[in-house]
């Protein structure tokens, strides 16, 4: 008497979001509830920010896809659309300085990296070349063969 191998059936990757009675699969119920918390309601169109220390703006695959804020004239040192913030057309850099620019020479956001690199991987070198800073560990040191 031979026994037949039983195939197991594969659950959908979004099982979780599934309802338990309409799907007869545990899930939380997420596309059901959706449907009800937005019934009646309209969409509208939202902003998103990038958190990060910085975006070039001017690169080409970014051409056309960069957020502008159509009611500020750029580069007039006003807050035209009176959000608190002057010639924010394409956003605001949080990280950086009082002004939204990045601080010379490096941002918070690296600065901070720096610092938590350095609690890791060992002092970090500051070697000053013309009017830039140079930072680097003994980790870079070694990867790159940069000397001390």
């Amino acid at each position: 008497m031979g026994v037949a191998a039983q195939e197991k059936e594969k659950s959908p990757e979004n099982w979780f979001n599934l309802d338990p009675i309409q799907d007869n699969l545990r899930g939380m119920s997420t596309e059901k509830t959706y449907q009800e918390l937005l019934k009646g309601k309209q969409g509208r169109t939202i902003v998103v920010a990038v958190i990060d220390s910085g975006v070039d703006i001017t690169h080409e695959d970014l051409q056309g896809k960069i957020w502008i804020n159509t009611k500020e004239i750029p580069n007039n040192g006003k807050d035209d659309d009176k959000n608190g913030f002057v010639d924010d057309l394409n956003g605001w850099n949080f990280i950086g300085g009082k002004d939204g620019k990045n601080v010379e020479q490096d941002s918070y956001e690296l600065t901070r990296e720096y610092v938590r690199l350095n609690e890791k991987f060992g002092k970090i070198h500051h070697q000053k070349v013309g009017n830039r800073v140079i930072k680097d560990s003994p980790l870079q040191r070694e990867k790159f063969a940069i000397s001390a």
